[in-house]
């Protein structure tokens, strides 16, 4: 899903919902999305999924057997063979101005497109819709809760709001080129609520940065997602970054691709899986 993310993200800085209620009633739901995929089957929606995008169809809840979407080419004949009762789709499909589901929409299939959300009242507010739409909102209003009840059991385990001083660290969602975040994205509210410091948070959104920056600022710990047979080990074998703190203290780590790049209530095992890397000895 992050490679995906990265084409049509990089195409958007190159060039430049709707609906009510919808009632239980059949068809079948598709969905268009990892994260929008998780959300439904959080819910307890999965059983009525009948089609997914290829990078959702691994995950836990979603059928053997479900129809397979390919985002950066919509096969609008199978979507009408199909004929599901709603769709929901990351915006992200839309390039260009180019509705790809427009024909869909024409048939009287319910459309939702769901915006990528870079916080994490974003992807409450899209837990909500989502639940909404399928006609349970108790149902994302639950997720949602227990949601901020886990940011919240996570701050006070580790003593978050009471420290003074915050590690610096250092995000890496992507190799070649160095790609990180800076403020305005959930991973660096996820580094916050652990209390400690992007070190690139003074940029806005997701960067590009060098080699250089990364040694000019020597991070304390250093975190990534990035996908590859073995990232850390290539981080810490990357000619001069073993002059690095966090190289040279051997505080470098793999965070789950899954958890920390989609934008769903998920997001949680991410968050602890950066508390326990930044912060080893709360977990000791």
């Amino acid at each position: 899903m992050k490679k995906f993310i990265f084409a049509l993200g990089f195409l958007f800085l190159l060039t430049g919902c709707g609906g009510g209620v919808v009632a239980d009633s059949g068809g079948g739901v598709v969905s268009i999305g990892p994260a929008i995929t998780e959300i439904l089957v959080g819910m307890g929606r999965g059983h009525e999924i009948i089609a997914v995008d290829t990078f959702s169809a691994d995950i836990y809840g979603v059928a053997e057997g479900v129809a397979l979407i390919d985002m950066m080419s919509v096969d609008v004949e199978l979507l009408l063979a199909l004929a599901p009762a709603r769709i929901f789709a990351t915006d992200m499909i839309v390039i260009g101005g180019v509705d790809p589901l427009a024909l869909v929409a024409e048939t009287g299939v319910e459309i939702f497109y769901i915006p990528v959300s870079e916080s994490i009242d974003a992807i409450k507010r899209d837990i909500i819709f989502i639940a909404e739409k399928t006609g349970n909102p108790t149902a994302g209003e639950s997720m949602v809760e227990i949601l901020e009840h886990g940011i919240t059991r996570l701050r006070y385990f580790i003593n978050a709001d009471a420290r003074t001083e915050r590690r610096t660290v250092y995000f890496e969602v992507y190799s070649a080129p160095l790609i990180t975040v800076g403020s305005g994205a959930f991973l660096n509210e996820l580094l916050e609520i652990v209390g400690a410091e992007n070190i690139f948070a003074d940029y806005d959104g997701w960067i590009v940065v060098s080699d250089e920056q990364i040694l000019a600022r020597d991070p304390d710990v250093i975190l990534t997602n990035s996908p590859g047979v073995d990232p850390v080990g290539e981080i810490a074998a990357r000619p001069g970054w073993h002059a690095l703190s966090a190289v040279a203290n051997g505080r470098v780590f793999f965070i789950d691709e899954d958890s920390s790049s989609r934008p769903s209530h998920n997001i949680i095992d991410a968050l602890w899986e950066i508390a326990r890397a930044v912060y080893p000895e709360y977990f000791e």
